[in-house]
């Protein structure tokens, strides 16, 4: 009988446990959803694995002081539909990446989409984003022309 209720008890707790860790991992609340920013730079590295991909890159700031950016996108089942695979981005081939920065500033952010110079457009993104409305807001508006590097704009 105590054998029955200790293996009731730790399989509630694995499993109480477990929808916590889920919950709190597909939390966007760190990304301010009310804007998006323009950073381009040179890809550094290149992670393309679970739970989620991140592409980090080096761009320089506002003082052209170099700065490493991580932007974290989608799960790889859930990009590979989305055309991106882990031959997707080379170390040092320049990217420009749109994204909803971090609330608190730091230099992060859940990526909208990715522009190589080759002419394409990725969209290794998760739920943080919509992102064939983001490119169409940000080409109708001429901010993807205009190119300014750390540029803001609202997201809607």
């Amino acid at each position: 009988m105590n054998k029955k209720i200790l293996a009731t008890v730790v399989t509630a707790a694995v499993g109480l446990g477990w929808m916590t860790a889920a919950s709190a991992h597909h939390s966007f609340t760190m990304f301010d959803k009310t804007r998006t920013q323009l950073i381009e730079g040179t890809v550094a590295e290149w992670q393309y694995n679970s739970p989620h991909i991140w592409l980090y890159i080096d761009a320089p700031d506002a003082k052209g002081d170099p700065v490493r950016w991580g932007v974290e996108g989608g799960a790889p089942l859930m990009v590979i539909r989305q055309g991106v695979r882990g031959d997707s981005f080379r170390l040092g081939e320049h990217v420009r990446i749109v994204m909803t920065p971090m609330r608190d500033g730091r230099p992060a952010g859940a990526v909208c989409f990715v522009l190589k110079d080759d002419g394409q457009t990725l969209m290794p993104n998760d739920g943080s984003c919509a992102p064939a409305g983001v490119l169409k807001r940000w080409q109708d508006n001429g901010w993807l022309a205009s190119g300014k590097h750390l540029d803001e704009h609202p997201y809607e």
